[in-house]
């Protein structure tokens, strides 16, 4: 959506769907429906971070967890999902993890806190 000039990103927050994102990324898959959604993933609280977006975040999450995917996770051990932002679209979710990539790691530390203070996993809310 444009708005005088200015891209204005839709996000879906799964917290406030009524059974929480498991529910609503198993009933997608029975629809063919994306998720676009942009991610954060760690190997330890305070860790290295890893910034991506996907169309499916339970299937990309279990490739960075399982090794399937050879690189910067495989080589940083980066298993830990402790952000993500589910996006209307695809081309939403893009420009939300270029901009997020661009800023510095204190405020991608926040923004992680913001919603996951004891950086746990939420891999499970995922499944």
């Amino acid at each position: 959506m444009l708005l005088a000039g200015v891209q204005v990103l839709t996000v879906i927050n799964l917290r406030s769907l009524p059974q929480r994102s498991a529910l609503f990324l198993t009933n997608r898959k029975a629809s063919n429906m994306k998720t676009p959604c942009v991610y954060i993933l760690t190997n330890k609280p305070n860790g290295t971070f890893y910034v991506g977006v996907t169309s499916d975040p339970l299937k990309r999450v279990w490739q960075h967890r399982s090794d399937f995917v050879k690189g910067f996770t495989n080589e940083h051990q980066l298993h830990r999902l402790v952000w993500y932002e589910v996006h209307a679209t695809m081309e939403s979710a893009i420009i939300r993890e270029k901009a997020i990539k661009r800023w510095k790691r204190l405020w991608k530390k926040r923004l992680i806190e913001k919603r996951n203070p004891q950086w746990k996993d939420l891999f499970k809310e995922l499944v």
